[in-house]
């Protein structure tokens, strides 16, 4: 994948909201196709609180505004005419904030599955339907989730580590009966890696088929990944970086695509980020972004218009490998072994008598009592 987050014109009103800018998307998904791009990464509900989505009193999902799929339609084809795939990103952790003032938050649409239900029934499945006949949409289901999730969450609103990891598996499991590819738009590595140096590995089969265990075989589980990369990730011996380090070290079971990245580093060259990423064996890249002043994307353009020369990433080919079926569910890497070593001269028993189990200062200690043998020894979902 070569391509660049578009990723709105105006936040969460370009579809169903009445603002959709044909000649302002024409005008973007030329440039890409001209530019030799086969993806755009663009957002569709964000926060869940401005356009698009009709709501009822009890804070289920109604379903879509009127002009929702037509809007949806219109971008898609749009982009097939310019040879360009979408990955069409559905929410953000702006979800879990209350950034339109209206006195609460859309993260129980996360928390709550009837809920979730209710946005996937009339909303997701209508929206899925509607553009069956364009080939060209792969779904996000959530932009940079675990800023809305307690533990590395920083948002208004948290929701459960298990809520999350559900509502991201229904939102596959629709999205594959549909007949799409599905990704989720994890913030790092620091949470999409069995790496020693990260903290969990929230988007793994394992993990999604444990939180949405009604789903069948891989049809709540990703088809492939998405981390973001930004300097605050840096360390050269133990960041979470795809250019520190290739895909084997980070235990990636599945393609992977660095899709956010800013357009300069004070470590990397533009041709350094595609150059090495590449050769660690990460899948593409998509810059941040065609339209934030704060990041002048002008240097990536003829670097990208290269690099996917080079790697092959046309537009058919992408489309082609959409199409492929997705290898069956894996398992993750066997846990090390077990060991209940307590952080003092306190025994592990004790600690857990004492209900410090939860406690942060616990992660990494007293794996056995503390975390049933979990692999990520309390750096992921907590178990007491």
């Amino acid at each position: 994948m070569a391509g660049l987050n578009i990723p709105w014109n105006n936040f969460g009103y370009d579809i169903g909201g009445n603002s959709f800018d044909a000649e302002w998307f024409e005008s973007y998904f030329a440039d890409a196709q001209n530019n030799g791009q086969n993806i755009a990464r663009f957002w569709v509900h964000t926060d869940g609180a401005r356009a698009g989505l009709e709501y009822n009193n009890d804070g289920t999902i109604k379903g879509l505004t009127s002009t929702y799929n037509d809007d949806l339609q219109h971008l898609l084809g749009l982009a097939q005419n310019h040879e360009v795939v979408v990955q069409l990103c559905l929410w953000s952790f702006d979800m879990c904030k209350d950034e339109t003032s209206q006195g609460s938050t859309k993260a129980s649409i996360i928390s709550n599955k009837v809920i979730t239900e209710s946005y996937i029934e009339n909303a997701l499945r209508p929206m899925l339907e509607a553009v069956s006949q364009y080939p060209n949409l792969i779904i996000e289901t959530i932009n940079e989730p675990e800023w809305c999730m307690t533990g590395p969450g920083n948002t208004q609103d948290q929701v459960d580590v298990t809520d999350m990891q559900r509502f991201v598996a229904m939102i596959a499991e629709a999205s594959h009966a549909a007949g799409r590819k599905v990704t989720t738009g994890s913030a790092s590595l620091k949470w999409s890696s069995f790496a020693s140096e990260s903290d969990a590995s929230y988007w793994h089969d394992a993990a999604l088929q444990a939180a949405h265990p009604s789903a069948s075989g891989r049809t709540g589980t990703m088809d492939f990944y998405n981390v973001h990369y930004y300097d605050w990730m840096y360390n050269s011996n133990s960041g979470y970086d795809p250019m520190r380090a290739d895909v084997d070290h980070w235990e990636l079971d599945k393609p992977t695509v660095v899709a956010e990245i800013p357009p300069t580093s004070s470590h990397y060259t533009v041709q350094e980020t595609l150059d090495v990423s590449s050769a660690n064996g990460f899948k593409g890249v998509m810059f941040w972004a065609y339209n934030d002043a704060s990041f002048d994307i002008t240097p990536v353009l003829m670097p990208l218009k290269s690099f996917s020369k080079t790697q092959g990433a046309g537009y058919d080919a992408l489309l082609s490998w959409m199409g492929a079926p997705t290898p069956p569910p894996t398992q993750p890497p066997p846990p090390p072994p077990c060991e209940d070593i307590a952080p003092d001269q306190n025994s592990c028993k004790d600690q857990q008598s004492w209900g410090k189990c939860t406690e942060s200062w616990m992660m990494g200690w007293c794996c056995k009592t503390c975390f049933q043998c979990d692999a990520a020894c309390g750096k992921g979902n907590v178990i007491v």
